[in-house]
């Protein structure tokens, strides 16, 4: 009796460490097919909690950097817009030192005027630029339609809001993703040290087809001389605004460093607290499929000799 109750032990101890290690085996089976270290929560209530945590803040810095993205966009489109508008003043420059010359007739200021008057074109539809969804990029916060209107006698007028579009790049800060209408191409100045105002860019272009067009000589002399004033108040207007736009590109850019870098040490953390030790789990399963194969040979030892002795 003895005998068979020490051997009712021994089987159930040792099926006992077999069905163990073969649910051990299983498990580290399962971590290394998904690569985590716990399946479900219950596993690691502790751990499982500060991994939704981390998700969390990975997910929030995701959406924070799609944000990013969206504010680079709509600043670099305004960059191009201005460079563009930069290359209208040049242009226009060039063509008022050429109206300078004395020698030209009548019908070469017309054909200068002319295109001034081209130019001007150029400049209104590059300040009625509208970013992928139809958004005009200078209309201050306008869901569509033009930024600016021309009346029929040529004068154009700014139709759009008077407050750009913010973003939240980061926890704590938020940048205008561009400029209004008005602040780019309406408040230039006159370029006139004496009498100082401010006029839009488009008058600017204006006037100096005036200029080119003026019968007399001594008068047309003097409006080429303001005209290049204020175009040069006008180049240099264009630069201060792509200047604050390019600082605002450098900002995102040491924010989105400055994220990538949080992420990279949360995603670390995560791992450390969730993901599996490959090479640990692996070195765990051959230890394992050792012990289980040991265990099995020592259940069927066990239960031969029990089925031995029950038969004598």
């Amino acid at each position: 009796m003895a005998i068979r109750i020490t051997e009712g032990i021994a089987y159930r101890t040792a099926l006992s460490s077999m069905q163990r290690t073969t649910a051990d085996l299983g498990k580290t089976q399962l971590q290394l097919s998904t690569g985590q270290k716990f399946q479900t929560a219950a596993e690691d209530p502790t751990a499982a909690a500060q991994v939704q945590n981390l998700n969390a803040q990975l997910a929030n810095l995701v959406a924070r950097n799609k944000t990013l993205d969206t504010a680079r966009l709509a600043l670099q489109t305004e960059n191009q817009a201005l460079t563009d508008a930069q290359n209208v003043f040049s242009q226009a420059s060039t063509l008022a030192v050429q109206a300078g010359n004395p020698t030209l007739s009548a019908s070469d200021r017309e054909d200068l005027a002319q295109q001034i008057d081209s130019l001007k074109i150029q400049l209104t539809a590059i300040a009625n630029r509208s970013d992928a969804n139809g958004k005009p990029i200078f209309g201050g916060g306008l869901a569509n339609g033009p930024a600016f209107t021309t009346a029929p006698g040529g004068a154009v007028s700014y139709a759009g809001g008077d407050q750009p579009t913010w973003l939240q790049v980061d926890a704590a800060a938020a940048l205008p993703a561009g400029d209004t209408g008005r602040e780019v191409f309406m408040t230039s100045s006159n370029g006139d040290p004496n009498t100082p105002s401010t006029q839009s860019l488009f008058k600017t272009l204006d006037d100096l087809s005036a200029a080119i067009r003026t019968a007399d000589p001594a008068q047309r002399s003097a409006a080429l001389a303001s005209s290049a004033n204020a175009l040069n108040a006008g180049a240099s207007h264009i630069t201060r605004m792509a200047t604050r736009n390019g600082g605002r590109l450098n900002a995102l850019d040491t924010l989105e460093s400055a994220q990538q870098t949080q992420a990279t040490d949360v995603q670390q953390v995560r791992s450390a607290v969730g993901d599996v030790d490959y090479a640990k789990a692996a070195s765990q399963l051959t230890l394992l499929s050792t012990a289980l194969q040991a265990a099995q040979q020592s259940f069927i030892k066990i239960r031969s000799l029990s089925l031995f002795n029950f038969m004598h």
